[in-house]
């Protein structure tokens, strides 16, 4: 018994260590297919070098590896301290986009100027909602069948980000928060009824922000 014990946890890390490889080969692999896409679209519609703008996603796109690998040598326990903290700055930094320091571009306000530094805090929101949200579920795992603490905070945080998104009218980075929300509900094993429930509220969101969109673009 005392050997099967000690196996387990063995077993459990081996376990993990697959999962991670899987997770990050998918993730190099949608990245470079990510990339073949911008040179397939871009070279025919680029005036100027057709690698301009592959150059640019490359370089991005290197930067958010290294920051991955960086990540994925913190320890558990750094990143959940930390998700409470990114939570609440990306919040603000999402109300701020719709303040003066908000800069709009073809009509939408999704980016926030700070002196000559632009960038988009829905970007952001991507990454604080997958470290929250798994923190979240985590520390309330054996309470998601209650729908209180299913509900709070986990669906009204989320919420707050995704509608301060479509108030940014960035209806596809609000899609995103949408998945991930519902991703981490069905990793974590959220009973299927209420995983329906969320499903069809989210799909109620998703097709009024369709049609309001649709019907500022035609207006």
């Amino acid at each position: 018994m005392s050997r099967q014990a000690a196996a387990s946890p063995a077993r459990i890390s081996r376990a993990s260590r697959h999962d991670a490889q899987i997770i990050i080969g998918m993730t190099l692999l949608l990245t470079v297919m990510g990339l073949v896409m911008v040179l397939s679209a871009s070279g025919v519609s680029t005036r100027s070098s057709p690698y301009r703008l592959l150059t640019t996603q490359a370089v991005a796109a290197g930067l958010g590896v290294a920051a991955m690998l960086v990540l994925s040598r913190f320890p558990v326990r750094v990143l959940r301290k930390l998700s409470w903290p990114a939570f609440l700055l990306t919040l603000v930094l999402l109300v701020l986009v719709l303040t003066p320091l908000g800069v709009e571009v073809n009509g939408a306000r999704r980016w926030l100027g700070l002196g000559p530094v632009t960038f988009q805090p829905s970007e952001l929101a991507k990454f604080t909602s997958v470290l929250w949200s798994a923190h979240i579920v985590d520390a309330k795992r054996r309470l998601l069948h209650d729908w209180n603490h299913l509900a709070i905070p986990y669906l009204v945080g989320n919420g707050l980000f995704i509608a301060l998104v479509l108030l940014e009218k960035d209806l596809g980075t609000a899609a995103v928060l949408m998945l991930i929300t519902l991703a981490t509900l069905f990793i974590a094993g959220v009973e299927l009824r209420k995983l329906l429930v969320v499903l069809g509220g989210v799909s109620v969101v998703v097709i009024i922000a369709a049609l309001i969109s649709r019907t500022a673009w035609c207006a």
